[in-house]
């Protein structure tokens, strides 16, 4: 039988040969044969090969091992290629180089303008964008050395489609919060044409003593301005309540009210006054007043000022106050009426 001719790797070997009626003299040709296959199958084998069939039988026709987790650091030559993935595809593939472009330069992230420092990157996870709206409920500041130290900030308080503003001194300093301030504000009034500036539930166990200040009050008939305090939302129209009556040491006997602002004539320029009331949250104690008021009282030469102390006696904790005209007549709509606490710490 004839050699096989020519022998470029082991699949071009004959099994049948050398046949029955082959002389011993062919031998070596078919044993050279069989080298030169081998040889040229395997050109580039220089040592022992220790790998058993199973894994041999691994090898795919791209080179790699199916099914195989690698571990340790593996190089790649410069020229080693793989399949690019259309952009937005996932799994756990390799990205090539041309595919970590595609998404750099992809239409679908925004284009750069010069003030992306100013935003903040969001994403759908299919697109990006740039956005100046950072939500507090994700925005933390963090110590730059212990990241367990945080600043949240809570936009709760703010009044649905409003934005305040808040502007930084141009200084540098300690912030301080409300409650390392002497004086709190706690309410605003606008008066309206109304017999009654209520305040019945102002009060609070975090202020024990608060100052009322009366900008700019008229009335529409001339009277005086009285006030009450309120237990438990209710302004206190009983006889509770005790006044100076001119000289220290001096009082009159219970009264229903006390007197703030005495006779403001009415269409005149108004009047403004400053109320101290304490121990608001004592239960047992007295709670003591004083006011200070300047008015117009008649129009010629009609201004006066007006101060007096009082006090408070049931035993209950004051809730609040309420502003009232003692002759029944109704404020007018001009003026302030605004309540700050003093704090306790």
């Amino acid at each position: 039988m004839a050699l096989e001719t020519p022998v470029t790797h082991i699949g071009t070997l004959v099994a049948t040969n050398p046949g029955a009626t082959d002389g011993k003299n062919q031998g070596d040709d078919h044993i050279r044969n069989i080298k030169a296959a081998i040889l040229y199958t395997f050109p580039n084998v220089a040592g022992v090969m220790l790998r058993t069939h199973t894994e041999l039988n691994t090898v795919t026709d791209r080179g790699l091992i199916a099914g195989q987790t690698w571990t340790g650091t593996h190089v790649f030559g410069a020229d080693t290629s793989g399949v690019t993935a259309s952009f937005g595809a996932s799994g756990t593939k390799y990205a090539t180089l041309d595919f970590v472009n595609a998404v750099a330069t992809s239409a679908v992230l925004p284009g750069l303008t010069g003030n992306e420092y100013k935003f903040l990157t969001t994403t759908n996870g299919t697109s990006a964008s740039f956005s100046n709206l950072l939500k507090s409920t994700v925005i933390r500041m963090a110590d730059g050395t212990d990241l367990t130290k945080l600043v949240a900030f809570d936009l709760s308080g703010l009044t649905t489609a409003t934005t305040r503003t808040v502007t930084i001194p141009n200084k540098s300093g300690t912030m301080a919060m409300t409650s390392d301030t002497a004086l709190v504000l706690i309410a605003t009034l606008t008066p309206t044409v109304a017999a009654n500036l209520d305040f019945l539930t102002t009060f609070s166990s975090s202020y024990d003593n608060y100052l009322i200040v009366c900008s700019g009050i008229t009335v529409g008939t001339t009277d005086s301005i009285a006030l009450r305090l309120a237990v438990a939302g209710v302004a206190d129209a009983g006889a509770n309540y005790y006044r100076n009556a001119g000289s220290i040491g001096t009082d009159i006997t219970a009264r229903t009210e006390i007197i703030v602002s005495p006779s403001i004539l009415a269409g005149g320029k108004g009047g403004s006054a400053e109320i101290t009331i304490k121990n608001v949250n004592d239960a047992v104690g007295l709670k003591a007043t004083h006011s200070d008021s300047m008015s117009q009282s008649v129009a010629t030469p009609g201004y006066a000022n007006h101060f007096g102390d009082g006090v408070y006696v049931p035993a209950s904790v004051a809730s609040g106050f309420r502003l009232f005209l003692l002759g029944g007549a109704s404020f007018a709509a001009t003026g302030k009426v605004r309540v700050y606490g003093y704090t306790n710490s």
